[in-house]
């Protein structure tokens, strides 16, 4: 991480020797893999939102941003610079310049939501962010904002509070912040958010978290056992999402990285390619910690959940450590999940309550092989009671596309009365052109094209 220092005058920049990964021909250049231009878009998933109902978040609170969320896709479809902004925000189209398209046509009064092409895009759009919130949770929060994090080298922070400056204002007062991925109960904390003086060296940075260098262990390793080479924080200022209480952070023993005593070889890269995708089992357990985090009555603060949390600890550091993670010790589970994992509408789902579902399989014969392999077994479905259910049977997918249906032949029947939309800007190009003497070149132009 490479950040502004105000103190250096002309054009010095002096980089640390533990910030030179090896030695390059041309010591002049300095690729840029990512960069605070902006602030990122905040957004929760699952594993944010079942810690933070655990934290005793309250649940209208999440019902609310998320209904919020529906509603401004609602109204995407019905306003061209609205049309055009979502697309923006979520990068559609960019390329194509699909956004500028949009604005352009509606400032010439051509009514672009009406062609049929430019409708479908926005309407198709739309509906992917929909299933978005409805089966990945990833729920908008607009007074929240997504950064990297660097330390504050000028010792200005105190103990427990950070610096936070966008693009728009200066964050201040408690704060929550979290990072992804999320498991561990102690994975979402608080922090104090503070301004510093304009004299501060501090106040030349932007769209940065900055954290403070005291205290007995670093805020940043807190969270997930997040570190300052380019992890991306979350900042949350919503009182909606505030916790009444925080758990201790998880604190899992360094593990040394696998040393072979000699040089690394081409082979060698090849053969942990290999054992990396043999013991690739992030996805397994994070799937499993979800199931079990509504199953256990005491959700992430469960023993088994605590012990997921410690393997996918291990998980993620596989690519560093060359240690892979004991699946041995993974918990044993029943072929029992929430609706909001089941895998699509056609999935039965069992009204009646996991208990009715777990006196079923009770009542079964099993076999040593199902018991070891749940997913061997057919999954049972049941409506869960907990926030992310609660969230997921909110949204309607079947009413919200009707109302998108119902609009557009709307749309439609209006459209089909008059000239298309390329008609209409063949038109105005003609109008605005009339006293221009550009015939002659029209041969000239279609060569360009043709070339």
């Amino acid at each position: 991480m490479i950040s502004v220092d105000t103190r250096l005058e002309g054009e010095r920049m002096l980089l640390r020797p533990s910030m030179i990964k090896f030695e390059s021909p041309d010591q002049t250049d300095i690729e840029i893999c990512g960069s605070a231009a902006r602030s990122l878009p905040l957004r929760l998933n699952r594993q944010f939102i079942k810690i933070m109902e655990d934290l005793g978040v309250e649940p209208q609170g999440l019902l609310d941003l998320q209904s919020s969320a529906v509603e401004e896709l609602r109204r995407t479809t019905q306003s061209p610079p609205k049309a055009a902004g979502f697309l923006e925000q979520n990068n559609i189209g960019q390329h194509a310049r699909v956004p500028w398209l949009i604005c352009k046509l509606d400032a010439i009064n051509l009514s672009p939501l009406k062609d049929p092409f430019i409708r479908d895009v926005v309407e198709l759009s739309t509906l992917i962010q929909l299933r978005e919130l409805k089966h990945r949770s990833r729920i908008p929060v607009e007074e929240g904002v997504t950064l990297y994090g660097i330390m504050d080298e000028f010792d200005v922070l105190q103990e427990g509070q950070i610096y936070c400056r966008t693009d728009k204002h200066v964050v201040e007062g408690r704060v929550t912040i979290t990072r992804s991925p999320a498991l561990h109960p102690g994975d979402i904390q608080f922090a104090t958010a503070v301004d510093v003086p304009d004299d501060c060296p501090l106040d030349s940075l932007h769209n940065c978290i900055v954290f403070s260098q005291h205290g007995e262990r670093d805020l940043p390793s807190q969270l997930s056992g997040g570190d300052l080479d380019g992890d991306l924080y979350n900042v949350i200022w919503d009182p909606r999402l505030q916790p009444k209480t925080t758990h201790d952070p998880a604190d899992y023993p360094r593990v040394p990285a696998m040393d072979i005593g000699r040089l690394v070889e081409r082979s060698d890269m090849t053969d942990f390619f290999i054992q990396f995708m043999e013991n690739d089992q992030l996805g397994r357990i994070a799937t499993l910690h979800q199931q079990l985090a509504d199953i256990k009555e005491s959700g992430t603060f469960d023993s088994d959940c605590l012990l997921l949390a410690e393997m996918h600890s291990t998980a993620v550091d596989f690519s560093k450590t060359g240690n892979p993670v004991d699946m041995q010790r993974l918990p044993r589970s029943k072929p029992v999940r929430p609706d909001f994992m089941a895998p699509g509408p056609r999935y039965k789902i069992e009204r009646q309550g996991i208990q009715f579902i777990e006196e079923e399989i009770e009542d079964e014969e099993g076999d040593v092989v199902t018991e070891l392999d749940p997913e061997s077994t057919k999954m049972k479905y049941y409506e869960s009671q907990r926030i992310l259910g609660r969230l997921y049977r909110a949204i309607d997918e079947q009413k919200f596309l009707k109302e998108l249906q119902t609009q557009s032949k709307s749309s439609t029947t209006t459209a089909e009365l008059g000239p298309t939309l390329i008609d209409k800007v063949w038109r105005y190009v003609l109008q605005q052109t009339h006293l221009v003497q550009w015939i002659h070149h029209m041969d000239h132009a279609r060569d360009i094209r043709e070339a």
